[in-house]
């Protein structure tokens, strides 16, 4: 019991990254909005999918589904934290919001379970009918979306977001064709990345 408890818990905070993080290069263009994303359609989803299974393997409490669904969440916080996605204090002002919509998510993940406990298929049916609202309807090839032109110097730049670093390369009319480097977004946006850091 214990095991499965746990597993619901892992499964749950891992979800996100496996389903709506990868691969990293296109989460912030594959999403319509960024915010709705991470603080609303993905708690929902989380919330959802603890809840039912945690209930679902045997543990019909309600407290059990909750403190597991919490665990879950802020594992995932952390893992966000953890790997440079949001700061502390982003997380913590979205604390409120985030809190809520996991609920919701749990709640219904419970009211699932307690319909009909054979009902495995109608939750994944029901997962990716959350997540549509939030896909954006314009992906295409990665460098299609991701590259965005940036004049930061006297060079058209273009890069790619790997959460707070990016990649940027120099178009190919440049006179420096096919140069690139890595830089931090903080670094970009200050426009300290100059053409003589260029590595490539």
């Amino acid at each position: 019991m214990i095991f499965w408890w746990w597993g619901s818990v892992v499964i749950g905070a891992a979800f996100p990254f496996i389903a709506l993080l990868a691969p990293t290069a296109l989460w912030p263009y594959a999403w319509s909005g960024y915010g709705a994303a991470l603080f609303v359609v993905v708690p929902f989803v989380q919330g959802l999918l603890v809840s039912f299974t945690i209930q679902r393997t045997g543990s019909n409490k309600y407290a059990s589904a909750m403190v597991g669904t919490a665990i879950s969440g802020l594992l995932f916080a952390a893992a966000l934290v953890t790997l440079a996605y949001e700061g502390m204090m982003c997380l913590f002002m979205a604390l409120p919001l985030w809190g809520i919509v996991l609920l919701l998510g749990a709640l219904l993940g419970e009211a699932i379970v307690k319909l009909d406990k054979g009902s495995v298929p109608f939750v994944i049916g029901i997962v990716p009918i959350t997540l549509l609202p939030a896909i954006r309807d314009d992906i295409g090839p990665p460098l299609l979306q991701c590259a965005k032109p940036a004049h930061r110097s006297t060079l058209l730049l273009n890069r790619i977001e790997f959460g707070r670093f990016c990649l940027i390369w120099t178009d190919s009319a440049s006179p420096r064709h096919g140069t690139s480097a890595w830089a931090s977004l903080a670094q970009l946006e200050r426009g300290h990345m100059e053409i003589t850091e260029f590595v490539g």
